[in-house]
């Protein structure tokens, strides 16, 4: 049985490594400066304590989250040209990705929500997203992803790993996880493409459908602020035209 898992990343010359290395290493300071900025913006500015931006702060904790959990690990592996991870230590990572991603993914759809009322119900925005609402939707972003991955990591944690312990990537995605077990790996992958169904497809539908009807909103707007300038300009042009 396998006790620990070999992350082999990318076989690469030492020239291309260090490159490899360097990007990715300014890649991630890039991420860590640009979402502290927004945190701590949005944190200490009390002129941005609004929903959007409360909405802005927690994406972008989700993003340092994301990138967190993956690219330290990576720049190791890719220095070392390989690491070895214990499968718990393995499933912990996977399971932080999830709730990175759903978080990313609920967040994001959030915020849609937030504009679709902003565009289509201006006049009952204050009243539907305030700061109740919204922090209730920010909790159950976090919150579902954190109740329901278990059930997934407990299933992947049940599969035996017998023939090989390498996996061909530079972290413990779920596809090359399941590419080197060797029992069945049928409930855990229906379990998988539910979660991915509902936290992560269906979310991208809604947030379709809101922009959709925010651009019809908008479309709807400019006709009628069209027709009013047209009205104005054929009254100034009758009045110009009357006789004296």
């Amino acid at each position: 049985m396998v006790s620990d898992f070999l992350l082999i990343g990318f076989n690469t010359h030492q020239t291309l490594k260090v490159l490899l290395f360097s990007l990715f290493l300014v890649i991630y300071v890039v991420i860590l400066v640009g979402n502290a900025m927004i945190i701590v913006s949005v944190s200490l500015v009390q002129s941005l304590n609004i929903p959007m931006f409360i909405f802005l702060k927690h994406l972008a904790l989700a993003d340092v989250l994301f990138t967190t959990n993956i690219i330290p690990n990576l720049l190791y592996v890719i220095m070392m040209e390989g690491a070895k991870i214990s499968t718990k230590g393995c499933f912990t990572q996977y399971y932080f990705h999830c709730i990175s991603v759903f978080a990313q993914s609920l967040v994001l759809t959030m915020m849609c929500f937030d504009r679709y009322i902003a565009i289509c119900h201006p006049l009952r925005y204050s009243s539907i997203m305030n700061h109740r609402l919204c922090h209730h939707l920010i909790f159950w972003s976090w919150a579902t992803g954190i109740l329901l991955m278990p059930s997934e990591i407990v299933s992947l944690s049940q599969l035996k790993f017998c023939n090989s312990n390498i996996i061909d990537h530079f972290f413990c995605d779920f596809a090359p996880v399941l590419k080197i077990a060797s029992s069945d790996t049928s409930i855990v992958t229906w379990e998988d493409f539910i979660f991915t169904l509902l936290l992560i497809v269906l979310p991208f539908l809604l947030v379709i459908a809101s922009y959709t009807c925010g651009t019809g909103a908008l479309h709807k707007i400019d006709g009628i602020i069209r027709k009013e300038h047209e009205v104005a300009i054929l009254k100034q042009h009758l009045k110009q035209h009357q006789p004296g």
